[in-house]
């Protein structure tokens, strides 16, 4: 089994922070407070461990509290670890609600306890490892869906007493279908899910499976007939390498600006140099154009390309703002290209009755 263990800062504290912790094998963490402008904030965190079996275990996060009480966040960031085991995670919140007296950060994490094994009898409530898998239901569904990716396929329902898993296979790896809302119907009361953030569903043959997650809350009695429908809304379409180029020209310190059009969506271009960097920002008036997550721009026949910074306090679901940056850059005109952006569409729900 395992217990809670967590260490606390101010945001005064918080604002950019290095410490070497060498505490339940996590070696180091570096949390930092982005101001991301009046309405928002990014609370990025990453942490090191000394061995894996800490890192599979501990399921850290930096939790806000508001006198004791974990204040909301406006949208929860993935969490993952690097090719060189650092776990980071980012997650955003409304910089009225984090900038005031009795807010501090919380690192949460989860340490090995005691370990029983055998079975468990608290009163009348079973605790037994081989009943609770029988008491999950796995169906294989199959059901095939569109979207701007191609076909992808509902692979499984898999029901269990506190939650359900939906695995979905799409057409390509890293082709997931992404939607705003993502909602199961079950008689008629809506649960609003998640994607899982690791990759692979509960097969290992099949790697690039991608799982919805719905919690089932108490009150709501599953079974295996129960009615259910799986109800996608505004589907995100991401693109890539645009065939039209931006010129930005006399570029200097000072900031410049140019409009373009992208599909028929106005964008904004604002750039400029500052320490030894060129910084485009990018945005739309349009709110059905999802931003422009990358740029590039080709020297002797190779891609350089951009860094990307999410500004406004904002997550990419929210805004369409964004800035490209790139190191090293002392030129004064430039031919850019788009390599990552995207377009929302509204218009774009499905309906799919699973059982």
């Amino acid at each position: 089994m395992t217990s809670g263990f967590r260490l606390t800062w101010t945001l005064r504290e918080t604002a950019s922070r290095p410490s070497r912790l060498k505490k339940d094998g996590i070696d180091a963490l570096n949390i930092e407070v982005v101001n991301q402008g009046a309405e928002g904030v990014q609370i990025k965190s990453s942490l090191r461990y000394m061995n894996k079996q800490a890192a599979d275990t501990a399921s850290p996060r930096i939790q806000v509290m508001e006198d004791g009480k974990p204040v909301k966040t406006e949208r929860l960031g993935a969490a993952w670890p690097d090719a060189d085991g650092v776990y980071g995670s980012k997650d955003y919140y409304r910089w009225k609600d984090i900038n005031q007296k009795g807010i501090t950060f919380d690192l949460v994490y989860l340490v090995e306890g005691q370990k029983i094994d055998g079975e468990w009898n608290v009163g009348t409530l079973n605790l037994n490892k081989e009943k609770s898998l029988n008491a999950s239901v796995t169906r294989e569904l199959n059901i095939p869906f569109e979207t701007s990716f191609g076909t992808s396929t509902i692979r499984k329902l898999i029901i269990r007493p506190t939650g359900i898993r939906i695995e979905i296979q799409p057409p390509k790896a890293h082709q997931y279908p992404i939607f705003e809302n993502t909602f199961l119907s079950i008689n008629g009361r809506k649960l609003e899910g998640y994607m899982a953030l690791e990759n692979g569903g509960e097969d290992e043959l099949e790697p690039y499976m991608k799982t919805l997650l719905f919690d089932v809350p108490p009150d709501l009695q599953v079974t295996s007939d129960t009615p259910m429908e799986l109800m996608l809304q505004n589907e995100k379409e991401s693109k890539s390498d645009y065939a039209h180029p931006v010129m930005l020209k006399n570029i200097s310190g000072e900031k410049q600006t140019v409009t373009t059009d992208v599909e028929g969506y106005p964008v904004k271009w604002t750039y400029y140099k500052a320490n030894g960097k060129l910084y485009v920002e990018t945005g739309s008036t349009n709110e059905r154009f999802g931003g422009i997550d990358q740029t590039y721009y080709e020297q002797e026949g190779e891609q350089i390309l951009s860094r990307i910074v999410y500004i406004e306090g904002s997550t990419p679901w929210v805004s369409n703002e964004r800035v490209n940056v790139f190191p090293g850059f002392d030129g004064t005109e430039l031919e850019l290209y788009i390599k990552i952006y995207h377009i929302w569409h509204p218009d774009r729900n499905l309906a799919l009755k699973l059982q």
